[in-house]
């Protein structure tokens, strides 16, 4: 996103874009429609984007020591998600209107590890 309002300054010098500073959490707020709470599509995709690649840094509780991890963990709430749940993926997924059906899903241990002992799991 930052990469496009960069192309636009220099393909059309002197004009400036006024829709949102150059800020990640600006542009991803910006336009759309809300869908949990105050926050859009796009910030909800991506706290549970965060989440799966941050969550196990999380304690049990989700109480966060950086304000960024805080942001996060407002937007999962207010998405449904909740600690210690095992459905908090399918629940933005849910949200969001996306299909779940056929999702393959590998245990997080099966992965970091590389070896994949146990079967994938099919989300109904």
């Amino acid at each position: 996103m930052k990469r496009l309002r960069t192309r636009f300054q220099g393909d059309y010098p002197g004009q400036q874009l006024t829709t949102t500073t150059d800020k990640k959490g600006d542009i991803i707020a910006f336009g759309g429609s809300a869908v949990a709470g105050n926050y859009t599509s796009v910030e909800v995709i991506n706290a549970f984007a965060n989440y799966f690649k941050h969550g196990d840094e999380w304690d049990s509780q989700w109480r966060a020591s950086k304000q960024q991890q805080q942001e996060t963990i407002d937007i999962l709430r207010a998405a449904g998600a909740r600690p210690g749940s095992t459905g908090n993926l399918r629940t933005g997924a849910g949200l969001l209107d996306a299909d779940t059906h056929g999702l393959i899903v590998f245990p997080v241990s099966s992965i970091s590890g590389h070896s994949l002992s146990k079967r994938p799991t099919a989300l109904n």
